[in-house]
């Protein structure tokens, strides 16, 4: 069973790549994406991450954490 989290906030200059990097601390992921502007190809500012784990999802849905110094949310 995996469990998919919004992560809003997201940095314009993080792609999927560096949230994966980012997020993959935390625990294995099935999936990761940064959403973008289909006309500019720009970061909107959120994504999705689907951990492998439910538990790995809980702990970081728990706790605040930020990325190249600025607080991301999950939803």
């Amino acid at each position: 069973m995996a469990s998919k989290l919004v992560v809003l906030g997201i940095p314009w200059d993080v792609d999927t790549e560096g949230l994966k990097e980012y997020m993959s601390k935390f625990g294995p992921l099935d999936d990761c994406i940064v959403m973008k502007d289909r006309s500019s190809g720009r970061s909107r500012g959120f994504g999705y991450v689907t951990f492998s784990s439910v538990e790995d999802a809980k702990v970081i849905s728990g706790n605040p954490f930020s990325l190249l110094g600025l607080q991301l949310y999950l939803i």
